[in-house]
């Protein structure tokens, strides 16, 4: 995710500039982000095992667009881990 050419870190970028998931993988033009799939994945493991993951959690909100990225920003950096 260093790359500048990775797909994951081009998508977070962009949802880091205010886009929409839509815009987001429309910019990569029909290849795949492994990141917006993994973190549904971890979401059913944290609601399956009792998880705390408030990162996770942000950025699984982040992407279903039930809050903005102010707010997953302040999720993120007031999380207790």
């Amino acid at each position: 995710c260093m790359s500048p050419d990775s797909r994951n870190r081009r998508t977070g970028e962009q949802l880091g500039r205010g886009k929409s998931v839509a815009e987001a993988l429309a910019a990569l033009k029909g290849r795949v982000c492994a990141g917006l799939e993994t973190i549904q994945i971890c979401r059913m493991f944290k609601e399956q095992y009792g998880l705390n993951l408030p990162i996770m959690t942000a950025l699984c909100d982040l992407s279903e667009n039930k809050i903005d990225r102010q707010t997953c920003l302040k999720h993120m950096l007031e999380s207790q881990l």
